[in-house]
């Protein structure tokens, strides 16, 4: 952004000349600008969920969670996290780059939303479903935490636009993440519902189809 261009420019050429105050006031135009790349970039991959996506092709949700780890190996490192992935998570008919997102979105907010007083532990597992011939296309996994959890009245609400749990002061954000995370899943013909526990930890269960059966399979828009 020219923004922070030119923010970038007048720190170079005149922070030694500046005040206090006035290094003050650059501080805050580029972490407005920052915040504002932020949101601008957060709105572009909500609204490009539909009508930027690829078809689906078979997706091992094994690896997908492994490269998700990968990128985020500074944040595990650096919190000192632990992650059990199930085993028995299969391949499913999906967008990759949507459910890479979907992984990093979730588990990137375990890690930014972790308990001070303990490490992060996050789980990822099959929940095994009922024999039910309208569950036998379909699976269901959990992600769960032990970090700061959320109150019950906000598990309707967790996935809204812009809806924040946390002031700015606390945890840096957009409130797209999960939002974009909802319309993935919807995209897929799946499910998303959240349950949390303050300062106990929260838990996304996710149910998606292993096919994308017609009538409802995607073609590339």
């Amino acid at each position: 952004m020219l923004i922070k261009a030119f923010s970038d420019k007048i720190r170079t050429m005149a922070a030694h000349k500046l005040p206090e105050k006035g290094i003050s006031y650059l501080e805050q135009i580029e972490n407005s600008s920052s915040r504002m790349q932020n949101l601008i970039d957060g709105l572009l991959v909500y609204s490009r969920v539909s009508s930027k996506a690829t078809p689906f092709e078979q997706v091992e949700l094994k690896e997908i969670i492994s490269l998700v780890l990968g990128d985020l190996a500074s944040k595990i490192q650096e919190t000192n996290a632990t992650i059990h992935v199930d085993d028995t998570l299969p391949a499913i008919e999906a967008n990759p780059l949507q459910m890479r997102q979907l992984f990093q979105n979730i588990i990137g907010n375990s890690l930014k939303y972790h308990h001070q007083k303990r490490r992060p532990i996050i789980s990822i597992k099959r929940i095994e479903s009922p024999a039910h011939p309208i569950q036998q296309n379909r699976v269901s996994f959990s992600i769960e935490d032990n970090g700061i959890g959320f109150e019950k009245e906000y598990q309707h609400t967790i996935f809204d636009i812009f809806q924040r749990l946390h002031t700015r002061q606390q945890f840096q954000g957009t409130g797209i993440g999960l939002s974009i995370c909802k319309k993935i899943i919807e995209r897929h013909h799946g499910s998303i519902r959240a349950e949390g526990r303050a300062e106990l930890g929260a838990t996304f269960i996710i149910t998606l189809p292993l096919l994308q059966n017609s009538p409802n399979k995607e073609t590339e828009r």
